[in-house]
């Protein structure tokens, strides 16, 4: 599946309920009754950028999951490459809300995944300094996060425990390599 501007995302179906609007800062969040980590949702910040991803996993219809998924695969975009969106593997979505409630547990509260790099574009991923060719970042199926509170030893731990592919460590760049491939461990 080839990557898309925000303007041939924002006219598919199922981005079709999205507004143009930046989601909330943290700070500028009403107050909720409904958690923010379960097993049914996935509470993430996108680093660099005021962003931030509140979202239910599951939905009563299918009109309501495509425009949970358009607003998950919207914030997964490269925004470094002009913004432009791609599908996002389910799977991985599912695994990192897993971790979040298991690191949630561990650090006594809600935590919240910030996201380092979600989806590249293949021209973005070549320039990286010691990207793979094939990248699963360039698949959609491929999410650099980190959690504040948890270390990166202990991220990967729960990375390895619930169910990722590729798990990759980099404590000097502060984050986790989490992917759907095939099972892998690797430090950078």
């Amino acid at each position: 599946m080839t990557a898309i501007t925000r303007r041939g995302f924002l006219a598919t179906g199922v981005a079709s309920a999205l507004t143009l609007a930046a989601p909330p800062v943290l700070a500028a969040l009403p107050a909720r009754a409904d958690p923010l980590v379960g097993p049914d949702r996935i509470w993430m910040c996108l680093a660099g950028r005021d962003e931030e991803l509140i979202e239910t996993l599951k939905h009563e219809t299918k009109t309501a999951a495509a425009q949970a998924l358009g607003r998950i695969f919207w914030f997964f975009r490269d925004w470094k490459s002009n913004d432009r969106a791609h599908w996002i593997d389910t799977d991985l979505i599912h695994v990192l809300s897993r971790i979040q409630i298991k690191a949630s547990k561990r650090l006594g509260r809600e935590a919240r995944i910030t996201l380092i790099s979600g989806y590249r574009t293949p021209e973005r991923n070549r320039r990286l300094k010691g990207a793979v060719p094939n990248s699963f970042h360039i698949h959609g199926r491929a999410a650099d996060i980190r959690i504040p509170g948890l270390s990166s030893r202990r991220l990967t731990a729960l990375a390895r425990d619930l169910g990722a592919g590729g798990v990759g460590t980099y404590p000097r760049s502060g984050f986790v390599h989490i992917d759907t491939g095939p099972r892998r461990n690797w430090r950078g």
